[in-house]
């Protein structure tokens, strides 16, 4: 039974928070997960979360680049990561904004389009978080994802567009 299915069928209140749903009943509850920052281009600094294995377990994982809304690489995002983690995957957020993140939404509008203005840089970014991914040992290459929300979501697109030399296997 996956996450979803198993709060469906705990109760008739459905659980809106990410953080809650991930500690609901289900087996992906029960893994360990191991994470960190990573710095990965010109000083930015991404999260790496991805379930701790046997160490006899030599098969490799599916990849995906997580991109963030207009706020930034927040806890939220990161609770996004460890619940996709939780799934089987190695999940990598990537950081836009260089460390910042937005505290309301004029800032974030500013943020937007600062990258917005720099879209190469953007795209030279993230084509660096699948590099770091694709370097991984416990990572299969030919199943590298990406996927974002909102602002994200345009971005991982824009990654897809322009991977050419190193095809995703599917965008969200």
């Amino acid at each position: 039974m996956n996450l979803v299915q198993a709060q469906l069928n705990s109760s008739d209140d459905p659980i809106r928070n990410v953080t809650a749903l991930s500690n609901s009943t289900g087996n992906a509850t029960e893994v360990e997960l191991q994470n960190s920052t990573v710095s990965y281009f010109e000083g930015a600094k991404g999260y790496l979360v991805f379930p701790v294995r046997q160490e006899n377990n030599a098969s490799k994982l599916p990849a995906v680049i997580m991109i963030h809304e207009w706020w930034g690489l927040n806890n939220h995002i990161k609770d996004m990561a460890n619940l996709l983690a939780k799934e089987g995957y190695v999940v990598f957020a990537a950081d836009l904004y260089d460390g910042k993140v937005a505290a309301d939404p004029n800032e974030a509008g500013n943020l937007v389009q600062s990258v917005r203005a720099n879209q190469e840089n953007a795209i030279t970014n993230l084509k660096a978080a699948v590099k770091y991914v694709s370097s991984l040992p416990i990572v299969d290459k030919s199943k590298i994802a990406s996927i974002g929300w909102c602002f994200g979501g345009g971005q991982s697109l824009q990654l897809a567009l322009n991977s050419q030399d190193q095809p995703l296997a599917a965008t969200i």
